[in-house]
């Protein structure tokens, strides 16, 4: 390129210097200069083809980079929010419990909780025995914690490429684990009542919980994210 210009600055010398003393620049001059930088203007596209295609690698290996970090963060970010909500959850459900002090009505049947009796499956499965009285409580909770872990894993991995998923705040997604755990894969497996055995309190009670742990996942996995994406901007 130096050599192109230096040439290009000869040319221009000695067309100035031409149209000082009225003429104009010959031709033979304009093919001289033409032929003495072919070999620098042939050169110039191979070389500029291959920086674009560094470019373009580049580009792409930072593009590639880029989605697996966003996929990670997502979902280290959506397995803490995870239990976070589930802890919010259980909270509002304590609360909704207490307020509700009516007594179960005739015909209405109180059943364990679906998270205790996939324990009992589970414990069954490996001991052959169901989970003793004792620790009833505790290993639903600790199924209640795992699913709650799980399913917000998945929400932070999918909304880092599908922000949609987020609609209403997150609630949203909750009612879809509404409809499709407590509505269908529980009763399917047996670990809750079939739908019309279950009264429309429990319901209601089971669809409010799950808008309180989608909203609740949503917040915690943008607080999560943000914090997540400004300690990796530090290090870089």
């Amino acid at each position: 390129m130096i050599e192109l210009w230096t040439s290009a600055q000869r040319v221009g010398g000695v067309r100035s210097q031409q149209a000082s003393d009225g003429g104009l620049l010959s031709g033979s001059a304009i093919g001289n200069f033409i032929s003495d930088n072919r070999g620098i203007i042939d050169r110039r596209p191979s070389q500029s083809q291959g920086e674009c295609g560094r470019i373009v690698e580049a580009n792409e290996g930072r593009r590639w980079v880029s989605g697996s970090t966003d996929l990670a963060r997502g979902l280290v970010a959506g397995v803490t929010a995870g239990l976070v909500a589930s802890l919010v959850m259980s909270a509002f459900q304590e609360m909704w419990t207490s307020l509700d002090r009516k007594p179960t009505a005739d015909g209405e049947t109180k059943s364990k909780p679906a998270t205790a009796n996939a324990a009992d499956k589970i414990s069954k499965a490996v001991s052959g025995k169901p989970v003793r009285k004792a620790a009833e409580n505790v290993a639903s909770e600790a199924i209640h914690y795992i699913t709650g872990a799980a399913v917000g894993g998945i929400y932070g991995a999918l909304a880092a490429y599908f922000p949609r998923l987020a609609a209403g705040g997150g609630g949203c997604f909750g009612g879809a684990v509404w409809l499709s755990l407590d509505e269908g894969a529980a009763p399917m497996l047996a670990l809750s009542p079939p739908f019309s055995k279950v009264s429309p309190k429990q319901h209601v009670y089971a669809l409010a919980s799950h808008l309180v742990f989608g909203m609740a996942l949503e917040f915690s996995r943008a607080v999560f994210v943000r914090r997540l994406s400004g300690r990796l901007a530090a290090k870089i």
